[in-house]
């Protein structure tokens, strides 16, 4: 079983491209945990149905034989009544009869055929049986009955057969006649194919299925010392533990193919689930609650002075001790509606930071990244004033920055960026140049500042054919009174490069990596005071 699961999630994983088992989860440590959840699951999911089919098949076996053996006890009851009725009639002919008389012998012959379960009944003067249906005999009579009834029915249990040599028989008696049948004859209406052992009790007007043999038909006189027969007449048929068990096997077979569907929809229902835990989406609201995101911040420097004046908040994710690509986890974050938790992950993180960034440097500000769906309605702006009234998070310290390609002329999106802006919160342009936005577009949006893309600022000082279009979009910036960002600056040739151009601010390995809050503080608070 467990083999046959594997195989099945081997294949998944080389068809299917399972959403926890794509290029960002290559960790082995938690496709370990996404198997052994699978094993675990569907484990729990078999036991469970086993268990509930062995019920059922078994709760199904009692009722059905209890129903079986309720309809044959009371068929068999009824032909016990029939059988007594005729013996209560005995004794009620006519005074002149003569003994064993013609007339006589003809009455107890029509007593006999009144029932099909009599085999002769015979007529007992001073001990001895005088004659029987059969004529006249000459006899003695059983002694001592086992059970004397209120009726007058006296019962002797079995007794030798009067009319059939070798065989045991009940006989039973009432007033002068003594009645000889064979019990089994009134378990005519039993279906022997069954091999059901049925044995006469009287249990208070209940029925019993038991798992143990039946008593004999000798030991029938016991329940009757023990009081146990009080009350209506009833019949017990007892069931062995094999039969029980035979049966209880045939209903096991009948709930199998049930029992396989059940199991494959478990199965079916158990992948998804699993399949469903392990999405990146669920993956990064898990991210976030166990802290596995953390924020980096990379300096931003005036570029004549090299002060730093800001950081931009670079989120990154340890997943199981694995840096994912913070590309692809933000492009799948836009898709899956769960970019807006990362934004305020970043904001409350970058609001709690700068309460120490705030004494260690001076008119700072944090540039964090904002996505399309973050301006859809204006939970932006109330979750940055809760930032402000709780962390004292002021406009003037946070730049919020958009790509060119998120950015559209939508009313509504142009209606946010204009009340963060009348707010106090400078807006920035991120990657700019990427997008191939035109004059007249930037001056219909409400900016602030300018991002020039690093792939621009790395063809300053080299042969490529379009080296010139990095200074057309500086003049472009310019004629729109922004201020401008250079991001990727990694040589001095190209900070002397931006800074003959015009460009105010920069970015880039040339003045520092991005780090965390306390690498961040230790490093660059020194330098700047120096600057």
């Amino acid at each position: 079983m467990l083999l046959m699961l594997k195989k099945i999630i081997e294949y998944m994983e080389e068809e299917m491209s399972w959403p926890f088992l794509s290029e960002m989860v290559t960790s082995s440590c938690r496709r370990q945990k996404a198997f052994k959840d699978i094993i675990l699951y569907n484990m729990l999911c078999f036991f469970t149905v086993f268990l509930l089919s062995f019920f059922c098949s078994w709760g199904w076996t009692y009722y059905t034989l209890k129903e079986y053996l309720k309809t044959h006890s009371s068929q068999f009851y009824l032909n016990g009544v029939r059988a007594l009725n005729v013996m209560r009639g005995l004794g009620t002919h006519p005074e002149e009869f003569e003994v064993c008389s013609k007339s006589h012998l003809q009455y107890i012959n029509k007593q006999l055929y009144k029932s099909s379960h009599f085999l002769s009944i015979s007529y007992v003067v001073d001990g001895n049986i005088a004659c029987n249906n059969k004529g006249r005999r000459n006899y003695g009579v059983p002694t001592n009955p086992s059970i004397t009834m209120d009726n007058g029915v006296r019962i002797w249990g079995y007794w030798p057969s009067a009319t059939l040599y070798g065989l045991n028989h009940l006989v039973a008696g009432r007033g002068a006649y003594i009645v000889e049948f064979n019990p089994l004859s009134i378990l005519s209406s039993l279906d022997r194919d069954q091999k059901l052992k049925p044995l006469v009790s009287i249990r208070h007007g209940e029925y019993y299925l038991g798992f143990t043999e039946p008593l004999p038909y000798a030991d029938l006189a016991l329940y009757y010392e023990k009081n146990i027969f009080a009350g209506q007449y009833l019949v017990e048929m007892g069931i062995s533990h094999a039969q029980f068990k035979s049966a209880w096997k045939r209903y096991w077979i009948y709930f199998l193919p049930a029992n396989l569907t059940i199991i494959l929809i478990g199965f079916i229902f158990i992948f998804f689930r699993v399949q469903s835990q392990y999405s990146l989406d669920n993956l990064i609201s898990r991210g976030l609650q166990d802290n596995e995101f953390h924020v980096l911040y990379q300096p931003i420097v005036e570029l004549k002075t090299e002060r730093i004046i800001g950081a931009e908040a670079l989120i990154r994710w340890d997943f199981d001790g694995q840096l994912i690509n913070t590309d692809y986890f933000i492009s799948q974050a836009e898709l899956m509606g769960k970019i807006s938790d990362i934004t305020r992950f970043v904001l409350t993180k970058s609001a709690q930071d700068m309460v120490v960034l705030r004494e260690s440097f001076q008119d700072f500000s944090i540039s964090i990244n904002v996505a399309p769906q973050d301006l859809q309605d204006d939970w932006l702006l109330v979750f940055l004033q809760k930032l402000e009234v709780q962390y004292g998070l002021r406009p003037a310290e946070v730049k919020l920055e958009l790509t060119e390609r998120g950015i559209t002329k939508d009313k509504e999106m142009l209606a946010q960026l204009n009340t963060l802006r009348f707010a106090g919160y400078r807006l920035a342009i991120d990657d700019f140049g990427t997008g191939y936005s035109s004059l007249s577009y930037l001056h219909a949006l409400p900016l602030d500042l300018l991002k020039i893309d690093r792939s621009f600022v790395a063809t300053l000082c080299s042969d490529a054919s379009d080296r010139s279009v990095t200074p057309n979009i500086i003049a472009m910036a310019h004629k729109l009174d922004l201020t401008i960002i250079a991001e990727g600056i990694e040589t001095k040739e190209q900070h002397k490069a931006l800074l003959e151009l015009g460009v105010q601010w920069g970015q880039g390995w040339l003045f520092g990596k991005a780090e965390r809050i306390n690498d961040f503080v230790s490093a660059y608070s020194l330098r700047n005071r120096e600057k």
